[in-house]
């Protein structure tokens, strides 16, 4: 299991860290369940629970993103 930081998160997906904060704090997207020394850890199917909420399609190996935020705009 791969854990990450936000930033790692943010970077991963595309999309800003204040964007994927900001969605979490208005219950958007559950809170990671995992926190280690206070910061958010994302498993990987949290990263894929983010990714879908902004409609960005990540790739097998983990590595960017295939696709492109979609035009709605979910902030």
């Amino acid at each position: 299991m791969q854990l990450l930081g936000l930033g790692d998160v943010s970077r991963l997906i595309g999309i800003a860290r204040h964007k994927i904060e900001y969605a979490i704090a208005n219950g958007a997207i559950p809170e990671p369940e995992l926190r280690i020394a206070n910061k958010r850890v994302f498993t990987t199917e949290d990263v894929q629970r983010v990714a879908d909420y902004f409609g960005v399609v990540i790739n097998e190996n983990g590595g960017g993103k295939e696709g492109t935020c979609d035009s709605q705009d979910n902030t």
